[in-house]
């Protein structure tokens, strides 16, 4: 595992090929992404480890172990030391991130299928009900 570098995203500004998107603000915090929100910082590693640190990331924000880092009355926001730190700490499970990468990613199509479903339910029972 080569190290990595977490940093603040400029709106506008173009991110490297391996690299995505943490978000940092509000309840979500942590969450991954392969595009940019308006709070978030920049993960960017080795191509080649890309794949492992995003699954780990995606891990450590379903666990909500990103919760604990969350400072803020009004707007809660993590900072970028203490995320930096967190990730680093657990870069170690990386190796098991990589071994179950195959399953996490069937179940995340898998819940994307069941969101469209449901989403289709949804409009099927707004066009039923709809009097006009």
């Amino acid at each position: 595992m080569q190290p990595f570098t977490l940093k603040c995203h400029r709106p506008g500004a173009t991110a490297a090929v391996s690299a995505f998107f943490v978000l940092s603000r509000g309840h979500q915090t942590g969450r991954p992404a392969f595009t940019p929100n308006v709070n978030c910082y920049v993960f960017t590693c080795a191509p080649q480890d890309l794949t492992g640190y995003y699954w780990l990331v995606y891990t450590l924000w379903y666990s909500r172990r990103f919760e604990i880092l969350l400072r803020g009355t009004c707007i809660e926001f993590a900072r970028i030391e203490e995320v930096r730190q967190l990730i680093a700490e657990n870069a170690r499970h990386i190796d098991h991130m990589q071994q179950v990468e195959g399953t996490l990613q069937k179940l995340q199509a898998l819940e994307n299928n069941f969101k469209k479903q449901l989403e289709l339910i949804a409009l099927a029972r707004r066009s039923l009900l709809k009097t006009g």
